[in-house]
Parts: C-alpha cells; sequence; structure tokens
C-alpha cells in the first residue's frame, strides 16, 4: 500500500507538463554559490548573484565551469526558473560531459536533485546498463562525521562524503568536550560519550543524534557510572561498551561498562587483567578488542586482550611489535588495524594490522605523516585517517589505506579545520543529506 508521500509523489507527477515546483525561480546559468554558507542544516542560506546582461541561462558556459558541490546546491534549490525539469536534467547531463573523466562519479547524487517527470527522464533510460548502475541514488552509501573540528573542545562537527569529496558542517553538540568517543547503535543513533570538559575535567555525560529525524540534534542521553577521558568504545548487538580511560579518581583505568539501549541502563562488567588508559579499542566478530594503551606508570604498552560478552571474560592476544598510546584503530574486512600512535619517545607513522584467524599482528606500510591521536574510520573498502598531532603540531591531513595495494594516499581535499580527534565514525547517508 503507498503511504502517504508516495501518493503525494504519484500525483506530482501525474500532472500535466506545466511547472510543478512552482517556488524554482534562480537561472541555472546564473547561479552563484556563497561559500560562507555550506552548513548542512542551513541550506536555505544559498546565495545566487544578481542576474547580469547577456548572460546566458539553462545550462550555459557559466553553469558548465562550476565545480560538483555548486551544481549540487544550484539544482537542489526551490529558487530555479526553468521551463521543465528535463532542462534541470538536460543540463545536468551536459554538465557531466563536459569533462566526463572526472565529473561522471557525480552523477549519482546530482541525480537525486533531479525532479524529473517519468516522460521526462526517458532519454535517461537510453543508456547502457552499466551507466545506469552507475547512476542510481546513493542513499545508504556512507559519510564520515567528524567532532572537534575546530579545536578540541569544541561543540562543532563535520560531515565528509567521499564521493563528492566534500566537507559540510553538522549540528553542534550541547557542551564542548574533548576527545569523546563516537559509537553508532540501531544503524542511525550515534552517541558521543565521555571526554572531558572545557576545563579539562572527565565526564560522565552522554550524547545522542538520531540520524533518522527530520533535522538531527544532539541530545542528553545516560549518563555513564564512571567519569571516562581517553578510552575506547565498541558496540555488539547493540549494546554500548566503554573501557579503560583515565579519571583523576582511579587515574589509569582497568575498569569497564556497558549501556544496554533496550534498558537504557549502564552496568560495569569484568575488569581488564591491566590498566589501560589511551587504548584502542574495537570490535571484531563479536568480540571486543583492547590494544595498547599507557599503564599506572604512563608506559606505553604493546598488550592486548579480548573480552567474550557470552562469558563475561576477558583473554589475552597477542603482543604488536611496537608500544603504542594515544593511537587509533579501525576494522577493515575482518581486521584490526592499529594505526600510528606514540611510543614514549616518538609519533609514529607505522601501521599494523591483526588477523583474528591466525592470532598473529602483521606489519603493513607506513603512513605518509607520522600522527598521533587521530581519527581512524573504514569506509568503502578503504581505511581513512585523518587529523592527529605531530610533535606539538596538529596535523591537517587525510589518508587513506588500500589494503589491495597496501598502499596510503594522501587526500588533496582534507578538512579545512586542523583538529586532533579520534571523533570520527562513519554513518549512513541520511535522506536529509544534502550535499
Amino acid at each position: 500500500m503507498q503511504n502517504k508521500n508516495q501518493k503525494t509523489e504519484s500525483r506530482r507527477f501525474a500532472k500535466n507538463g506545466k511547472t510543478e515546483y512552482k517556488n524554482r525561480s534562480w537561472k541555472i546559468g546564473n547561479y552563484f554559490y556563497n561559500n560562507n554558507n555550506n552548513n548542512l542544516f542551513n541550506s536555505n542560506k544559498i546565495q545566487p548573484r544578481k542576474e547580469e546582461k547577456h548572460k546566458k541561462v539553462d545550462g550555459g558556459d557559466v553553469f558548465l565551469s562550476l565545480p560538483s558541490d555548486q551544481v549540487v546546491d544550484c539544482i537542489f534549490s526551490d529558487k530555479l526558473l526553468v521551463q521543465s525539469e528535463a532542462k534541470v536534467f538536460e543540463s545536468v547531463m551536459r554538465w557531466a560531459k563536459h569533462d566526463s573523466a572526472s565529473r561522471d562519479c557525480f552523477l549519482p547524487q546530482l541525480m537525486e536533485h533531479v525532479r524529473v517527470r517519468l516522460s521526462e527522464a526517458l532519454p535517461f533510460h537510453t543508456l547502457k546498463s552499466d551507466m545506469l548502475n552507475r547512476y542510481k541514488p546513493g542513499y545508504g552509501d556512507k559519510v564520515i562525521l567528524v567532532v572537534g573540528v575546530f579545536d578540541e573542545r569544541s561543540k562543532c562537527t563535520e560531515f565528509y562524503d567521499p564521493k563528492m569529496r566534500r566537507w559540510v558542517n553538522g549540528p553542534n553538540m550541547i557542551s564542548k568536550r574533548w576527545k569523546p568517543c563516537l559509537a553508532v547503535v540501531k544503524d542511525n543513533l550515534v552517541f558521543a560519550v565521555g571526554g572531558s570538559s572545557d576545563r579539562l575535567k572527565p565526564v560522565r555525560t552522554v550524547e545522542v543524534l538520531d540520524l533518522s529525524s527530520e533535522m538531527p540534534c544532539w541530545k542528553p542521553s545516560v549518563d555513564m557510572l564512571v567519569e571516562r577521558h581517553i578510552f575506547g568504545v565498541g558496540v555488539i548487538n547493540n549494546c554500548l561498551y566503554a573501557v579503560g580511560g583515565h579519571n583523576y579518581s582511579d587515574k589509569e583505568l582497568d575498569t569497564a561498562e556497558v549501556f544496554d539501549y533496550n534498558t537504557q541502563e549502564w552496568r560495569m562488567i569484568s575488569k581488564m587483567s591491566t590498566r589501560r588508559s589511551d587504548p584502542g579499542v574495537a570490535v571484531l566478530n563479536n568480540l571486543l578488542y583492547a590494544v595498547g594503551g599507557n599503564d599506572e606508570s604512563l608506559r606505553a604498552l604493546n598488550t592486548g586482550e579480548c573480552y567474550d560478552p557470552s562469558l563475561d571474560t576477558w583473554t589475552p592476544i597477542a603482543k604488536m611489535s611496537v608500544r603504542r598510546s594515544q593511537f587509533s584503530v579501525g576494522v577493515l574486512d575482518g581486521i584490526l588495524y592499529a594505526v600510528g600512535g606514540h611510543d614514549n619517545y616518538n609519533c609514529l607513522n607505522s601501521v599494523e594490522a591483526y588477523i583474528p584467524s591466525t592470532g598473529v599482528w602483521i606489519t603493513i606500510a607506513d603512513m605518509h605523516v607520522a600522527r598521533f591521536r587521530a581519527g581512524v574510520v573504514a569506509l568503502d573498502g578503504l581505511l581513512y585517517v585523518t587529523g592527529g598531532s605531530y610533535n606539538m603540531i596538529v596535523v591537517d591531513s587525510t589518508e587513506y589505506y588500500s589494503p589491495e595495494t597496501n598502499t596510503w594516499t594522501i587526500v588533496t581535499d582534507s578538512t579545512k579545520f586542523a583538529h586532533t580527534s579520534t571523533g570520527l565514525i562513519a554513518i549512513n547517508r541520511p535522506r536529509y543529506f544534502k550535499t
């Protein structure tokens, strides 16, 4: 049965050739984007440049020269003056063909904003089948959420769309916090857990961002039982685990706790065998791994252990090849990666991978940039590393690792905001996400 929205769309498509989107009033050829207004949640602030005399419109030279992000903002607007949506479609196709080698990859996102009727879309359906597959809407794709993009104690968040290669501002958090841990529960709930306040005091507070809502905003969630700073989190079966860390009462922590989303309660679980602040924490095959970090003497560790929720026990695993604290971990294709960090003496650009089937660590290619306290996330078969610090200097670069080639590649369109944070996570592209 069609829902209300589907029926509304059907009525739109059933109308005759008259313009259906009455607020389409800007001319494509005279559209210019205001770079200061790129907030995802304030896209209505986009401004056109005043029309110039003798300027051609409807996909002319000006439109063909626009970068991809400005094309998206142009065709997404309700204030676009066109005779029919077919003109928008034709302009987008001309824009792509103008430099097909570098622009074809943007067509899936651009087509999401073309409000073309079925009859007007017929030329599109004459494309070859392999091209049609490439141009399917991109909902369900991943984007990256980053916290702490202006400075380490900021409320600000930012999204990165790797397909459109564009950074977009996200909703501000409720309170400033340094190094919160991020986790996704039930596919659309992003939890920002613990960290420290703007006065560098470890906190128990938790915030949650519901990505399924129309206008997502951060809201308070249930506080942890223990104040935790520089710790790690993982999610197993919609249960959120917080592991290790540091606070002023117990210094380096060997404790861990779990939040059950169904009961909305935190409870303590078995302690680790070793106190660990700044550990790397990740989930592999429904097991929780805690590796490296600092012990109570602030010595970097190379040991690791694995928690089985069904047994409530921790088991030692193989040691890493080097000691690492303030490093980052990521899981890609069933392999756990330990990235960069510090060994008490040097900032590291080395990376190693733990293969659970063999129970051993192997060394892989070094990063281009040595960094600690970086953000790491797996996305589309690649491992992205962004931000971090190097010798007291904040790093503003991003690079990604390809397991197929065992190589790292610098991302040329790195974030414009230098930051050091492990507050980095991949999320499903929400339907409201318009880049």
